[in-house]
Parts: structure tokens; sequence; C-alpha cells
């Protein structure tokens, strides 16, 4: 039992991978889930391979929207993505 505690919390792992590991301990009978919780922060993909720190957003359909309060977006607004786009999220 020791060794699985460990191993969830040694600091060598991402915040993701943990959130996987004590989500699959927990959730024995469900996988991970395709996306994630609204309004956490994720790094995410786009089909073209492009990364960018964004969250789901409640109040734009559960679309995907830029995350943080950077000059870039203060000066040219928050971008937003469809969850089509995006190929690969992870939670940071």
């Amino acid at each position: 039992m020791l060794g699985r505690i460990y191993d969830l919390v040694k600091k060598d792992l991402t915040i993701h991978q943990k959130v996987v590991n004590i989500w699959l301990l927990t959730n024995k009978c469900e996988d991970f889930p395709k996306l994630p919780p609204q309004i956490c922060p994720c790094e995410i993909t786009l089909k073209n391979g492009s990364k960018f720190r964004a969250y789901l957003d409640q109040q734009h359909n559960a679309d995907w929207s830029e995350y943080g309060n950077t000059w870039a977006i203060r000066r040219n607004g928050r971008r937003n993505w469809k969850i089509e786009d995006v190929v690969k999220w992870e939670l940071i």
C-alpha cells in the first residue's frame, strides 16, 4: 500500500499523471474521462500540432477557451477552439 501511495505522489510525475493514477485507483469501473472538468486548466494540442493552455468553458457551449491573463490575451482577446479541433489534453 505504501508503494502505491509513493507512486501517486513522487515528484517526477506530472499533475496529469497523478490525477490519472488517483482516478484509476478510485474508479475501477470507468476509464479516465474523455474531457476534463470545466474550468480546470489544461495543455491542449490541436490537429496542426500547436499547443496552448486552455480550459473547457461552460459559457461557450463547452468549447475550449484560452487560459491565462497575458498581455496578448488582454490586447487581442481570448481565443476559443471547438472540442473537435483538440486531439490531446493534459491537466496542468
